[in-house]
C-alpha cells in the first residue's frame, strides 16, 4: 500500500488550523456547548464521507 504524503501533510495541516481555529472561537464556551459544536461538526464531517463513499460505490 503506498502512501500518498504529500495528501497526509495536507490533512494534518487543515486539521490542525482547524484545532486552533475551534479553540479560538470557543474560547470562554462552557463545555457543554462546545461538546455540542464538536460533535455536530464531527457528524456532518462523517454525513459527508458516507454520502462521498456512497456516490462513488453507485458511479463504479
Amino acid at each position: 500500500m503506498k502512501f500518498n504524503v504529500k495528501l497526509m501533510l495536507t490533512v494534518f495541516v487543515v486539521g490542525l488550523a482547524g484545532s486552533v481555529l475551534f479553540q479560538a472561537v470557543t474560547a470562554g464556551w462552557p463545555t457543554v456547548d462546545r461538546a455540542l459544536v464538536a460533535v455536530t461538526v464531527l457528524g456532518g464531517l462523517l454525513a459527508t464521507l458516507v454520502g462521498l463513499a456512497i456516490y462513488r460505490s453507485m458511479r463504479e
